[in-house]
């Protein structure tokens, strides 16, 4: 999952940037929360289109 993979690569940027000095730790955590957002966001809009191709092969909509 291309969003798994995202996530992981901005928390080890983040982590490396908490490590170095880069971003102090509330920096980290709302970027993390951000991020965290983002990702329900992105599966919201996956359900919601799983939702409506399970409506039409079952003859749901129009």
């Amino acid at each position: 999952m291309n969003l798994e993979r995202a996530a992981d690569q901005v928390a080890e940027e983040l982590g490396h940037g908490l490590d170095d000095g880069t971003y102090t730790l509330v920096e980290y955590n709302e970027r993390m929360r951000d991020l965290g957002r983002e990702m329900l966001d992105a599966l919201r809009e996956e359900a919601e289109i799983a939702y409506e191709d399970v409506m039409y092969q079952r003859g749901g909509y129009g």
